[in-house]
């Protein structure tokens, strides 16, 4: 995935409560490909921090060999590369270092548990063989380290 999948967007909206404008970003964060996801990362991180007066965008992918942690950190309009000794992550939590400056994302709550091979039953099952057994962690999650505390997701695949 390409950080520069991103665009500014004004975008109307209309609810029960209520409707208006908003203008921001968007970015695409999921392609489609015919590569299966095992011989692509055996883990993903996405940390994505809408709330807070920094926006900041994060993802990790641990390659599927064991070699050392890659990724990027969207923040400010500028994309800086996570070198691999600067990455520790696991169990709803993610520390990568840029400029010196350590930002430390740690999942608060479990919101969601998502694992397709269960939920498509026995075709997940079938599938199995060319898939693993994906699971993807969504928390909610807040970054620290950075000018201030920033509230959003935190996504753990594996």
């Amino acid at each position: 995935m390409s950080p520069k999948s991103a665009a500014q967007v004004q975008a109307t909206y209309k609810t029960k409560l209520g409707s208006g404008a908003q203008k921001g970003w968007a970015y695409l964060d999921h392609a489609r490909s015919n590569t299966l996801l095992p011989q692509i990362a055996s883990k993903w991180y996405r940390f994505r921090g809408f709330y807070g007066d920094e926006q900041i965008l994060i993802q990790v992918r641990n390659p599927p060999n064991g070699a050392a942690p890659q990724g990027w950190v969207l923040r400010g309009g500028a994309i800086e590369s996570v070198q691999s000794s600067n990455v520790v992550s696991g169990n709803g939590e993610l520390k990568v270092t840029i400029d010196g400056t350590e930002l430390w994302v740690r999942g608060t709550d479990l919101i969601y548990r998502y694992e397709p091979a269960k939920a498509y039953g026995a075709i997940g099952a079938l599938a199995q063989p060319w898939i693993g057994k994906p699971v993807t962690l969504t928390w909610r999650a807040e970054l620290s380290g950075a000018e201030a505390p920033v509230r959003g997701i935190l996504e753990e695949a594996s």
